[in-house]
């Protein structure tokens, strides 16, 4: 699995990295939404607590 994570790591890098240097809004957003989509994968398949898991307080 940590293996996948790097990878996955890698590629968000490289879609947030061709996005910036990208000339065409079309395929600045594609990446964009490539990098946003591998975020949640990764998100979803770390370790720990996940964010929507949090419990919450009632004071």
């Amino acid at each position: 699995m940590n293996r996948e994570l790097k990878e996955f790591r890698r590629l968000e890098r490289v879609c947030r990295e061709s996005a910036s240097v990208s000339t065409w809004a079309i395929e600045r957003e594609a990446l964009l939404s490539v990098a946003d989509d591998l975020r949640k994968a990764i998100e979803a398949r770390e370790p720990g607590p996940q964010p929507w898991a949090r419990e919450r307080r009632h004071d």
